[in-house]
């Protein structure tokens, strides 16, 4: 284990007298050894995922619990993510549209499909565009 998080339901199980097992959800670490039948992973891996008991040295759970995590990430920023980036694609797939605010130097296509849902992405509004529209609702920023 080289990462974990503390996460809401964490502190849930907490104060409901729960951890005397271990707690820890989130998890990031490096694959140190391989159970039989473990396909997707190799010793030397650094991957991210959700266990239990992750506030340890070591975690072993089923490979289906794990993922590559992104090499731009280290691994304690990568333990950060799995439960709260769950969250959010169970969200997206209860919401049928979502709106993406993105930069000008973002492509010009004006939605993109994201595991079956439209992302409808619109362009932030540059400073001066901002002003004129305040000025024409008479809204001053002063």
């Amino acid at each position: 284990m080289e990462g974990s998080s503390v996460n809401p339901s964490d502190v849930d199980t907490v104060e409901m007298g729960g951890c005397t097992a271990g707690c820890g959800a989130d998890l990031a670490g490096v694959v140190t050894a391989l159970g039989a039948g473990c396909t997707r992973v190799k010793v030397g891996d650094v991957v991210w995922g959700l266990g239990s008991k992750a506030y340890a040295d070591y975690v072993a759970l089923p490979e289906l619990n794990l993922g590559l995590a992104p090499p731009s990430l280290a691994p304690h920023a990568a333990a950060a993510i799995p439960e709260v980036g769950i969250t959010s694609i169970l969200s997206l797939k209860r919401t049928v549209t979502c709106l993406l605010y993105t930069s000008d130097a973002a492509d010009e296509e004006d939605s993109v499909d994201l595991g079956g849902r439209r992302i409808i992405k619109k362009k932030k509004k540059s400073r001066e565009e901002m002003d004129e529209r305040m000025k024409s609702k008479k809204i001053t920023s002063d």
